[in-house]
């Protein structure tokens, strides 16, 4: 473990603790089933299943520290203008002992929540095992 100091631009300082200063880095897509879980096309080291309307819940098979950044497409063969979205807000990061999880939601053309069937929804989370003291 290393410690590293850093200036806040307040001018204050805070102390990072690296248990692992690397970063990890999930892809995959699905395919949306309406109410029913999705069907995982590509990707490995995590699952999906549906929770709420329009929502997917994707487990990583591991617990990290810190969400780095969170990147979601959705393709449609349609060329609809439905879309999919992060949800930011939710999600377990910060806990070393619960597997790290993030939340989609696909919204209808309309711009509202819906349980789109066929459209793939791609996406790209990186995250980190830094630890702020």
């Amino acid at each position: 473990m290393s410690l590293l100091r850093s200036q806040l631009a307040s001018g204050g300082w805070r102390r990072l603790l690296w248990r692992n200063p690397r970063a990890y880095k999930y892809s995959g897509s699905f395919v949306t089933a309406g109410t029913s879980n999705p069907t995982v096309l590509k990707g490995k080291g995590f699952t999906v299943a549906r929770g709420d309307t329009g929502t997917y819940i994707v487990t990583l098979d591991r617990a990290f520290k810190t969400l780095v950044s969170l990147t979601v497409t959705l393709e449609d063969a349609a060329n609809s203008a439905a879309r999919a979205l992060p949800l930011l807000s939710s999600g377990v990061v910060g806990d070393f002992d619960t597997p790290a999880s993030f939340k989609i939601i696909t919204q209808s053309s309309a711009g509202s929540a819906a349980d789109l069937t066929g459209p793939i929804v791609h996406f790209s989370a990186e995250f980190s095992d830094q630890v702020e003291l």
